[in-house]
């Protein structure tokens, strides 16, 4: 794939160069021109209560409840009591 007249590449660096030789300039400048993606903010894990047993527990999710799968089990079974848990 030949270059426009007019246009000089040999400002870039030779991989973009190598790229633009291979697809052609205009498939590069469509691939410069795409968004760069952001990387995704995650909430800093926060201290909890669980609700079945009550202990307090560090949570991996914004919407954790249960500070172990025991707890889980429990609720579960028993959703109106609250027994002791010993995790």
């Amino acid at each position: 794939m030949g270059l426009p007249i007019g246009i000089d590449i040999n400002g870039l660096s030779t991989e973009h160069q190598q790229r633009i030789r291979v697809i052609g300039l205009d498939a590069w400048m469509d691939e410069q021109s795409r968004p760069v993606p952001q990387p995704i903010n995650k909430p800093r894990r926060t201290w909890r209560n669980c609700v079945q047993c009550g202990k307090p527990f560090l949570a991996k999710r914004a919407d954790a409840r249960l500070c172990s799968p025991k707890c889980r089990v429990r609720a579960v079974r028993y959703p109106q009591e609250r027994p002791a848990c010993n995790t």
